[in-house]
């Protein structure tokens, strides 16, 4: 039989218990960030898609004569939707335009907005302000 010296170096179980939570630990913090990351480009695919839509809806307002409009997109942008204001301004030839999408579910929806100016489609049409 051999005897153990107790100078000979190894590891005890709480050594390598120790080295466990600690390992552990840092792949729970990895994880987590990953989680994190992840819903971030979803919240920006979103937002990005959010404004290829509006830019798109703007565009058919501007080729429309409908000044109060308001939506849902279909196939792959349902949980999408849209509202588009256009309120003429006193003492000038210009339409105050407020463009809304909206997205994701009731309790937690997102909202982008955008305000811009066109030629009035009133003045134009020679239509008097509603």
């Amino acid at each position: 039989m051999q005897k153990l010296d107790k100078s000979s170096s190894g590891f005890l179980l709480f050594e390598v218990a120790v080295a466990v939570v600690i390992l552990s630990i840092g792949i729970t913090v990895v994880l987590r960030s990953f989680n994190s990351a992840i819903a971030a480009v979803k919240g920006v695919r979103d937002y990005t898609t959010a404004m290829f839509l509006l830019d798109e809806k703007m565009f058919q307002m501007e080729t429309d004569n409908n000044l109060v409009k308001e939506g849902s997109f279909e196939d792959e942008f349902k949980k999408f939707s849209w509202k588009i204001d256009a309120v003429p301004l006193e003492k000038m030839p210009l339409d105050e335009i407020k463009a809304s999408i909206f997205w994701g579910v009731s309790g937690l929806q997102n909202k982008l907005l955008v305000y811009t100016y066109s030629d009035s489609k009133y003045q134009k049409a020679g239509v008097s302000e509603p």
